[in-house]
């Protein structure tokens, strides 16, 4: 799934690294913030289910309020 992130509310100079298994680094300078995220969320099929838009928006409301 290819998410619009600035639709989403995610600053435009976000950069985001991916790794195997879903594993993030997420970096956002507008405000200094790096998240990192070590974990493998796959569903009974075998595939990917974590989904970084709606994880995002939660840890930016938490952060910028």
């Amino acid at each position: 799934v290819f998410y619009n992130y600035q639709a989403a509310g995610i600053p435009r100079g976000m950069y985001l690294a991916w790794g195997i298994y879903t594993q993030q680094i997420c970096v956002i300078p507008e405000y200094d913030l790096v998240i990192v995220r070590l974990g493998n969320d796959l569903d009974f099929n075998g595939d990917d289910a974590w989904e970084e838009v709606p994880f995002l928006q939660l840890v930016l409301a938490a952060v910028i309020g």
